[in-house]
């Protein structure tokens, strides 16, 4: 640190001494005496910065100091492993940091531990330790989707955009994240028995991301009774291992059991669109995918036959369109999803797209506008509006 801080202290005194000696050279009659000025001044500066660095990193070693005292008494303290993790970040040391965030989330789970390690990684430039943060978040089960959400955001930051579907897509196929696992409660499930008892050790098993193992659990259920509950389950874990043409068939089955189960409709065209979605990876719709997105849009609207108020039905109906190219047809139900759920990002950033497609300028400005508002740090609205002319 101290040697980073003497390069910058190098660096401005000898730019400051070649900025002296050219405005000498410019105006010799204004300047007279800059040079050894200008350099005290810029000198006192930057000293005083050295000196402000010194004394905060001794705070921070007091403060470091009286956490580590507070673990010895209760070393799953939350706010302590939190707070450590904090300070030895700012300090430069990572592993550390890393480390102490660790014990904090696991006492209580949540993302604002490596959220803000990642937010202040993020903001410095260094998208790599941002990435390492959420990564590490990524392997909590109750903050595994919104980990996974901001992983996608900062590959499509980086311009990875293959890497920032895959994320996305992950993320759409997850549960919402569950609340902080109760010990006792688990307990209890593990001994039901029964089919509610069997579904409920899977539900556990997928919150905990032990997914392979609840797509064996899946199976054992399903070699029970095939119903369409038993199917989606099977399916949606094959998916979320990214085994998705394996998937695909347990899902058809799956709405032929029960064509009014309206979850193995979304589940389909979920698991449907993603498959494709990832195959075409912005390039050309062949006919394989054509035929896919089709589905999605089938079962998007089977779903809403049977729910009519299934937001993300409608964005998978409307998205289908428009990997199709059918930009027109995809803005009748992207405003369905809008008046079911106005405050969803991907159905006003997904209007705004096909408005701009469709020659709607305005009103490609004012989805697109909204989905700024709703998401400040995604760059996605500001390069759509950048193309509009």
């Amino acid at each position: 640190m101290y040697l980073a801080l003497a390069a910058v202290v190098a660096g401005t005194v000898l730019g400051a001494a070649d900025l002296g000696r050219m405005l000498a050279v410019r105006y010799p009659s204004h300047v007279q005496g800059f040079g050894r000025a200008g350099l005290v001044a810029v000198g006192g500066v930057i000293l005083a910065l050295v000196l402000v660095t010194h004394f905060r990193n001794q705070l921070y070693s007091k403060k470091i100091a009286l956490w580590l005292d507070v673990l010895t008494i209760h070393p799953e303290n939350h706010r302590a492993n939190w707070m450590l993790a904090s300070y030895l970040d700012t300090l430069g040391e990572t592993e550390a940091a890393i480390e102490f965030a660790e014990t904090s989330i696991r006492s209580k789970p949540t993302t604002q531990v490596f959220g803000d390690l990642a937010a202040s990684h993020s903001l410095k430039g260094d998208h790599a330790t941002a990435t390492r943060f959420f990564e590490e978040a990524a392997k909590h089960p109750s903050c595994r989707k919104q980990a996974k959400a901001q992983l996608a955001f900062l590959a499509r930051s980086r311009g990875d955009l293959i890497t920032a579907r895959q994320l996305e897509s992950e993320s759409a196929l997850l549960e919402q994240d569950p609340p902080w696992p109760d010990p006792y409660l688990d307990m209890v499930v593990t001994l039901q028995a029964g089919n509610r008892g069997a579904q409920r050790r899977i539900a556990l098993l997928e919150r905990d991301g032990k997914y392979a193992e609840a797509l064996e659990a899946s199976f054992e259920v399903l070699a029970l009774k095939r119903t369409s509950q038993a199917l989606t389950g099977v399916g949606i874990n094959l998916a979320r291992l990214r085994r998705y043409q394996e998937a695909i068939p347990f899902l058809a089955e799956a709405v032929q059991v029960d064509p009014n189960d309206s979850n193995a409709h979304y589940t389909l065209a979920l698991v449907l669109f993603t498959q494709w979605e990832i195959s075409v990876a912005g390039g050309p719709v062949g006919a394989d995918a054509a035929s896919g997105f089709r589905q999605v849009i089938e079962h998007s609207k089977k779903t809403l036959a049977l729910k009519p108020d299934h937001a993300r039905a409608c964005l998978f109906w409307g998205l289908a369109h428009k990997h199709l190219g059918e930009n027109a047809e995809a803005i009748a139900p992207l405003r369905r999803g809008l008046s079911v759920e106005p405050q969803m990002f991907d159905l006003h950033l997904a209007l705004g797209q096909v408005l701009a497609a469709t020659g709607d300028t305005n009103g490609a400005k004012a989805s697109l506008a909204t989905a700024k508002q709703l998401r400040p740090a995604d760059p996605r609205p500001d390069t759509e509006l950048s193309r509009i002319k």
